[in-house]
């Protein structure tokens, strides 16, 4: 009987809610393979625009989640767009026909096929994201008045994502002589910054290609999943 090696599972859970024109929701979480814990997210409003400037609060992302997912942890983030005003301009929800997710090759890494996928909700938000680190490529969202735009500064193709790179991880910032102690055990990292190890040293999450599945048509949700192996970059 075989075993496969201990790691880590790292998921990213992206959520395009059908109901507001405001909202585009991230969520985040690990899981080990030798054990896991439920844990139910919360989605937090870091910032949403309206016609008279306030911002919401914190809601619940239970309803999103729909289905049971093994987290040791959650954190969610919350995208906004200044749309208040514009439910009258885009008309009712369901008039989108194209609702769902759609998926297009986005080009090739030398460990393979790089795709790219649009979100598209019931009121013609699309958000577009490659499995390559997980990357958000676009979002195309109205403004008060209704004109669509993208919102998001980024790339047209694969190879501008490969020699200008916009995420870190595993690890934000550098770890000192590459290396770290943890419970009287010390362990030595990729050193990728003179003797330190950056931004998750030679191959972080940016750098692989995630695993992409559908978990919900309406509203759209996606789910991309990266296997880090024990040992790796270190």
């Amino acid at each position: 009987m075989t075993h496969s090696p201990p790691g880590d599972t790292i998921h990213l859970l992206f959520v395009l809610p059908w109901q507001g024109y405001h909202s585009f929701i991230v969520a985040a979480g690990l899981s080990r393979q030798k054990k896991a814990w439920r844990h139910k997210a919360a989605s937090t409003w870091l910032w949403s625009g309206s016609d008279n400037g306030k911002s919401a609060g914190t809601t619940s992302g239970r309803k999103i989640v729909a289905r049971p997912i093994h987290f040791v942890c959650w954190f969610g983030l919350v995208f906004g767009a200044v749309c208040g005003g514009v439910v009258g301009t885009l008309g009712a929800p369901g008039q989108t026909a194209n609702r769902g997710i759609r998926k297009s090759a986005f080009g090739r890494t030398a460990e393979g096929q790089v795709d790219l996928y649009t979100l598209t909700n019931r009121n013609g938000i699309e958000v577009r994201i490659t499995n390559y680190g997980g990357r958000v490529v676009s979002i195309l969202a109205p403004d008060r008045h209704g004109k669509m735009a993208d919102v998001v500064l980024g790339f047209d193709n694969l190879d501008d994502y490969l020699g200008n790179n916009p995420l870190v991880g595993r690890y934000a910032n550098r770890i000192a002589k590459a290396r770290f102690t943890l419970d009287g055990v010390e362990y030595k990292l990729a050193q990728n910054n003179g003797p330190n190890s950056l931004h998750g040293g030679l191959k972080g999450f940016d750098k692989v290609i995630w695993a992409a599945r559908e978990l919900l048509k309406d509203p759209p949700t996606l789910e991309l999943t990266y296997v880090s192996q024990d040992g790796e970059e270190g």
